[in-house]
């Protein structure tokens, strides 16, 4: 019999490989470090942002700045010199290249201030929110007029379980 031979031919098609940016950033500044050691921020490669949670919040009422090494340049928020957290945007805001540093004054109201930083084309952009634990207290002749903190319930409500002798 006849041999038939059968012959596929095919174009492997490559996909192009999109490079990815990214950079090393730091915080720096008199309460964390000048030189080496400043903490890093940690990428997050699905949002391409930086994020950078600070739960030693006072740290922040200090100057700081952001370095971004690969740049040679130090970052900072014009809006931010000096300012209380609520009357900064919470939202990205544009940072320049000089030699001022940020402060947040009221820093160590909050329990948690996330730091996040993204290259919106070319423009280092910087987004600062504060978490707050509001706290209500109760005080009275029953506990000598000290102060006792009332735990946060989900549903919105505070309570403090009184003792026996109170």
């Amino acid at each position: 019999g006849e041999t038939w031979k059968l012959k596929i031919v095919g174009e492997k098609k490559e996909t192009p490989v999109v490079p990815v940016e990214t950079y090393t950033v730091e915080l720096r500044g008199a309460k964390y470090s000048w030189e080496i050691g400043a903490p890093a921020f940690t990428y997050n490669a699905e949002t391409k942002e930086y994020v950078y949670e600070e739960t030693e919040t006072a740290k922040l009422a200090d100057y700081f700045k952001i370095d971004i090494p690969e740049t040679k340049k130090w970052f900072k928020r014009d809006d931010l010199v000096d300012k209380n957290l609520s009357e900064a945007s919470s939202d990205f805001v544009a940072m320049n290249d000089n030699s001022g540093d940020m402060k947040i004054t009221d820093a160590a109201d909050y329990d948690k201030i996330t730091l996040t930083v993204k290259n919106d084309n070319g423009t280092w952009k910087l987004k600062i929110v504060g978490v707050k634990t509001d706290k209500v207290q109760i005080k009275g002749k029953f506990n000598s007029w000290t102060v006792a903190d009332m735990v946060s319930n989900p549903n919105g409500t505070y309570t403090y379980e009184v003792e026996e002798n109170m």
